[in-house]
């Protein structure tokens, strides 16, 4: 039986990166793979997945998850990039493709978004009984040795707690990985710095 992975983790704990590293060995190994990955995610060159440690592998973009398109590349296994920014339908799909074809789909993604609500393609990968890996990390607050668990949101050094769940790191925004204790005290009483962002 194929195998449906969703390896999820925070901001910054090396998804992309281990995406790339998986391929690239299952590549070497002389199974086929395709890469995908979101056209919503403009932070790169679209032909790439590309980590912040600069590794990348080449990579189609799409707009949606389509059975045809995907099934008819004949290989063995498909990875996704960004997987939380599909939608649920999409996440029907990949499971038909394991099923039906016997292609491994292997998804990589935050599970939650900066206001701590489930991405709904994370939830539904997680409902449709996908293998699940987290990739773990340490908080990024100084002094802190407890593991991430949250992701903040930071516009001009502000916490930011509504908006849209996906705001593409243009520069603007400073994305962080915390633990719950230290995310409860950024956004408690004592810090209220909050925004909202549109």
């Amino acid at each position: 039986m194929a195998k449906f992975r969703f390896t999820f983790g925070c901001m910054n704990a090396g998804k992309s990166k281990t995406l790339i590293e998986d391929a690239k060995l299952q590549d070497s190994m002389g199974d086929k793979v395709l890469c995908v990955k979101p056209r919503v995610d403009t932070r790169n060159n679209s032909d790439f997945i590309k980590s912040k440690d600069n590794s990348e592998i080449k990579c189609i973009t799409v707009d949606k998850i389509d059975f045809e398109e995907l099934t008819n590349y004949n290989v063995k296994t498909i990875f996704v990039d960004e997987v939380q920014m599909f939608n649920e339908e999409d996440m029907d799909v990949l499971a038909s493709i394991v099923d039906s074809k016997n292609i491994n789909v292997c998804c990589y993604g935050l599970l939650k978004d900066y206001k701590q609500q489930m991405f709904p393609a994370s939830k539904k990968l997680i409902e449709l009984g996908s293998d699940l890996e987290m990739i773990s990390m340490p908080c990024e607050i100084y002094d802190c040795t407890n593991m991430a668990t949250h992701n903040t949101l930071e516009k001009d050094g502000k916490i930011i707690t509504i908006g849209d769940s996906v705001v593409i790191d243009d520069g603007t925004v400073v994305y962080r990985s915390v633990c719950r204790k230290c995310y409860i005290e950024a956004i408690s009483k004592e810090n209220p710095s909050l925004i909202n962002i549109q």
